[in-house]
């Protein structure tokens, strides 16, 4: 199964995970608030093929370390 990561819980984010889930992604949703942790995140990058950013959320070292391991990193707004 493929693995998608969200980062950013919010209305556009929780509108990806649906669409994610819809294409046969097992999704992992990251929010430092009401999620998992983006300092737990980055240790459950292993496997994951899409990383959805949402718009708010700023590049952070979750987003540099996604680009690092070649992750496709793009916002949710490309996603739709």
């Amino acid at each position: 199964m493929k693995k998608g990561m969200v980062f950013g819980a919010g209305v556009s984010g929780t509108g990806a995970v649906k669409i994610l889930e819809k294409m046969g992604y097992d999704v992992i949703l990251v929010d430092d608030k009401v999620a998992l942790s983006s300092k737990e995140a980055m240790n459950r990058l292993e496997g994951i093929s899409l990383f959805i950013k949402s718009p708010g959320v700023p590049y952070t070292k979750l987003v540099e370390k996604a680009k690092e391991l070649d992750i496709e990193v793009i916002d949710e707004i490309e996603l739709a």
